[in-house]
């Protein structure tokens, strides 16, 4: 893997520390139907959002204040698609990190994103054409017995639906950017693949200092 450290990332990418990221989170959410399985998404409709108005999505969406990473998932995901869910582990870790150790810090240089994932479980999303800035966390949750997806009419995804995994894999490219990059996070964490990226090899401490965040 190649390296960087964060004085040469500043100089190539000044732009992502000189903004402000919002805090969000993501329920990532499969199922199996039929014995196949199935991951819960939806499509953008944020009004305010136009280059990304209909592309699909996991759900999730911006901490209120006072929440944690956990409870927004859940929320969030209640909010896009009706389904309440829970968290599919006893002690629930982002996706990003499951395991808690030996994850580095990596970038991801994508066409229209740029992404920054720590062993904090954090993931720093910088877009190229709008300047949007996000760190956030995603989670690995279930469905509860017996609830069901619905459309909401209030939020800012619609059309939540069960679509099987080889479609979305399939369709990677109708996803926004940023769930671009998540699915690519579920894949190495299901499949323990070393992250397609570049390795960052100053401390998290500087990271977090130049990028004026405290996740």
């Amino acid at each position: 893997m190649r390296k960087i450290t964060i004085d040469e990332l500043k100089e190539k990418y000044e732009e992502l520390f000189s903004v402000k990221y919002k805090r969000v989170a993501w329920g990532y959410v499969p199922k199996l139907i039929n014995g196949s399985k199935h991951i819960l998404v939806a499509e953008r409709c944020k009004k305010d959002d136009p280059e990304r108005y209909g592309e699909l999505v996991i759900p999730g969406g911006t901490l209120e204040e006072g929440e944690d990473y956990i409870d927004a998932a859940i929320r969030e995901v209640g909010e896009e698609t009706g389904l309440n869910v829970r968290t599919a582990l006893l002690e629930p870790k982002s996706l990003v990190n499951p395991i808690g150790y030996g994850f580095p810090t990596v970038l991801r240089e994508r066409e229209k994103i740029i992404s920054i994932t720590d062993s904090n479980g954090n993931v720093f999303l910088y877009y190229l054409d709008s300047g949007k800035s996000y760190v956030g966390r995603m989670f690995l949750l279930e469905p509860v017995v017996g609830s069901s997806i619905r459309e909401s009419g209030e939020s800012d995804a619609r059309r939540p639906k069960w679509m099987p995994k080889d479609e979305v894999k399939k369709r990677r490219s109708d996803f926004t950017p940023a769930c671009q990059i998540l699915l690519e996070l579920v894949e190495e964490f299901e499949t323990q693949e070393e992250p397609e990226g570049i390795l960052i090899e100053d401390s998290l401490d500087k990271l977090y200092r130049e990028l004026g965040v405290n996740p």
